[in-house]
């Protein structure tokens, strides 16, 4: 397996801190913008934030879909425009269709859980369903029929996003970003951004990296190596600069260029960054 870096480029802190509970994240498109889909459980009925990628900053806000159990993870389905959130919920796993641009729930609908009471991970490609529990991925059609699991021993899966390798997953354990093959092979990993989770177990804990979103929205990726705030950058810093798409990254991504997004609870940051080489 390949060991990689993870570059920071950016950071910004959660605009509404939890109160314990899970962080699910997604990048999201609505109106022909893209986002960063946040919700950081607060206990009751949480709000959804769509926050501008480059300085965090809420442009959209709406409450979670009422009557509907906590979510715990989200995924952006580029083939219909909808983020699907999953929830736990007793022995089922609910899963939440909603649309972006105001949390209006489009459809719904339960899955067999066995041994997922509480998924802290959950994902989608607009093809397929990918939610994780402890040490298990296990990967389901967009109705939820069940395809294939597999096991990562001596993991404990804290997040999850679609990316163009198949999977991208965070392990609270070992504190790293993990690459997955299309096979659902380990082919590279990180170290995670931000502060390690503390006394993790195969327990939920609170601490530590929390979620990940992967920008495959707008793959093939051609922006600049630090993302152009909507105000505040000088001229003069533009031309030849990070800022500038023509600029070549450095350090050089690995495979190519891409955008990844870490929420991290211990200090409530999220880090936006790439994968490089060591």
């Amino acid at each position: 397996m390949q060991q990689l870096s993870f570059h920071i480029t950016e950071t910004y802190t959660y605009p509404t801190p939890p109160t314990g509970g899970d962080t699910a994240m997604t990048i999201c498109k609505t109106q022909g913008d893209t986002f960063l889909a946040l919700l950081a459980q607060r206990g009751g009925q949480d709000s959804i934030v769509l926050l501008g990628p480059c300085e965090g900053d809420i442009q959209i806000e709406y409450l979670s879909p009422p009557s509907r159990p906590t979510i715990s993870g989200m995924g952006y389905s580029p083939v219909n425009g909808l983020i699907y959130c999953g929830s736990s919920y007793d022995n089922n796993q609910y899963i939440t269709a909603i649309n972006p641009f105001d949390g209006t729930v489009v459809h719904d609908f339960e899955m067999d859980n066995p041994g997922f009471s509480n998924s802290t991970a959950f994902g989608t490609n607009g093809f397929f369903l990918v939610r994780g529990f402890q040490e298990t991925l296990e990967l389901r059609t967009m109705a939820g029929d069940f395809i294939a699991e597999r096991t990562y021993p001596g993991r404990l899966i804290r997040g999850v996003s679609a990316s163009p390798f198949s999977w991208t997953m965070l392990d609270g354990i070992n504190n790293e970003i993990v690459v997955l093959s299309p096979f659902g092979d380990e082919i590279a990993s990180a170290p995670a951004p931000g502060v390690p989770a503390t006394g993790v177990t195969a327990a939920a804990t609170a601490s530590g990296p929390h979620a990940i979103a992967f920008d495959y929205v707008n793959l093939p990726y051609n922006a600049s190596q630090r993302c152009i705030p909507s105000s505040g950058l000088p001229v003069d810093a533009y031309e030849g600069s990070q800022y500038d798409p023509r600029t070549p990254w450095d350090p050089e991504p690995w495979q190519f260029r891409h955008r990844i997004y870490i929420a991290n609870q211990s200090t409530n940051t999220i880090y936006v960054g790439y994968l490089t080489a060591v």
